[in-house]
C-alpha cells in the first residue's frame, strides 16, 4: 500500500494526537473513525470530486458512451467509476492509535495526483484527487475523538 502524507493539516494532526493519546490503543473509536473517513472518500467518487473533477471521456458528451457490440447501445458513465474497483478498494486500517486509509490498486496514485502513464508514459492523466480529508470529516473525527477521550 502506498503512503500518502496530507500536507496543510498541521493543526488537525496536533489535535488528533492530543486526543488520541488519551484513548487506549485498539479502542473501537479508531475503527469507527476509519470507516467514517472511508465512507467520505467513497462519497467523493459519487459526487464527482470535491472540487468537481474534469469529466473523463466516458462521462463527457452527455454522460453516455458506446457500450457493447450492439449498434447504438449506450451506457451512462461517471468519472473514475467505470468498474467501481478503485472506489471499492478504499479501506481503513488501524495501527495502534493511527488510522491509515489506502487502496491496493496500482493506478490509484496516478488518478489521485495526475501524471504520465501508459506505455512509454505518453498519456497525461488529469489530477482527480479523492484521497483527502475534507473539513467536514475533520470536524466529525475530532468530535468523536473528544467524546471517546472524555468517557
Amino acid at each position: 500500500m502506498a503512503t500518502v502524507k496530507i500536507k496543510g493539516l498541521d493543526k488537525f494532526n496536533r489535535d488528533f494526537k492530543r486526543h488520541a493519546k488519551n484513548i487506549s490503543k485498539g479502542s473501537p473509536v479508531f475503527n469507527e473513525i476509519g470507516k467514517l473517513w472511508a465512507r467520505d472518500v467513497k462519497k467523493i467518487f459519487d459526487i464527482g470530486g470535491d472540487p468537481k473533477w474534469k469529466p473523463s471521456g466516458r462521462a463527457s458528451a452527455g454522460g453516455t458512451v458506446k457500450a457493447g457490440k450492439r449498434k447504438g447501445q449506450t451506457k451512462k458513465g461517471k468519472t473514475l467509476l467505470k468498474t467501481g474497483r478503485l472506489k471499492g478498494s478504499i479501506i481503513p486500517r488501524v495501527e495502534g492509535n493511527k488510522i491509515i486509509l489506502g487502496t491496493n490498486t496500482i493506478y490509484a496514485a496516478v488518478h489521485n495526483y495526475g501524471g504520465k502513464t501508459g506505455r512509454g508514459h505518453k498519456v497525461t492523466m488529469t489530477k482527480r484527487e479523492f484521497m483527502m480529508l475534507r473539513p467536514s470529516i475533520m470536524r466529525d473525527i475530532l468530535k468523536r475523538l473528544t467524546q471517546a477521550a472524555t468517557k
